[in-house]
């Protein structure tokens, strides 16, 4: 708890109400064929975003339409979420981008949706007390965080969208929410009124004050679809215990 905020890690819910995306979606840093175990995410929006088309899915009444998409690294969010967002969080910290957004029909919904992307970043992880799962079950074991950083060069290209450390390095802890046992936080790196924000070197993650999430959720969609709000002392039991609740 930090000046009486509960962060938890915001999560795309394993059972995500999904939408379709159509688009050239450009060139991404390919980490696998230099020995990393992870995918890469933008540093701000894609720069063709405003090309796409996001088809949502209709279940055949409007109050079980989402408000709220979460993409790997990005959202997508009506007007109502959007206005919700920029009452708490301040606009230079966000980058947003109407999109073409229509109903699995062809129609346009009732509201405008925008791509939108938190971008403030904190350095904020105790990598050293944060533990991740290794290996396989029969001899798993835990791990400091910081054994799980790798960093990539990128050329100018890709340097332009992608770059989160200097100009040109892409440098990420490579852990799926489902292997982090827990995420220990620097409190004292968190200014107060902060409520959604990117963890430095973590950049698929966002961290989320637990009542501004709540806010959000009741909001957004059928609660437990939109998204999740892991806790911190316990990720990977957190999202296991969404999974099974929500089967």
């Amino acid at each position: 708890m930090i000046d009486g905020r509960v962060f938890k890690l915001f999560e795309r819910p394993f059972h995500q109400t999904k939408a379709k995306v159509v688009g050239v979606l450009g060139a991404t840093p390919d980490v696998w064929l230099v020995g990393g175990t992870g995918r890469c995410a933008r540093r701000r929006l894609p720069a063709n975003v405003g090309q796409f088309t996001f088809t949502i899915p209709d279940y055949g009444h409007p109050a079980r339409t989402c408000e709220l998409y979460v993409f790997d690294d990005y959202m997508v969010v009506s007007e109502a979420i959007k206005s919700l967002i920029l009452n708490h969080v301040p606009a230079d910290d966000i980058e947003c981008c109407e999109v073409d957004v229509r109903r699995a029909n062809g129609a346009f919904p009732a509201s405008a949706y925008y791509a939108l992307k938190i971008l403030k970043q904190i350095d904020c992880i105790d990598a050293e007390r944060s533990l991740v799962k290794e290996g396989y079950l029969s001899d798993q074991k835990s791990v400091p965080l910081s054994s799980k950083l790798q960093s990539y060069r990128l050329d100018e290209s890709l340097a332009r969208e992608f770059a989160n450390d200097g100009s040109n390095l892409y440098t990420s802890y490579v852990a799926h929410a489902g292997d982090v046992l827990n995420l220990a936080l620097l409190d004292e790196t968190i200014p107060p009124g902060c409520v959604l924000f990117q963890p430095a070197k973590f950049p698929q993650s966002l961290l989320i004050e637990q009542q501004f999430g709540r806010l959000l959720n009741q909001h957004s969609g059928p609660q437990g679809y939109v998204f999740w709000m892991l806790d911190l002392d316990n990720v990977s039991q957190s999202r296991m215990h969404l999974i099974q609740v929500l089967r």
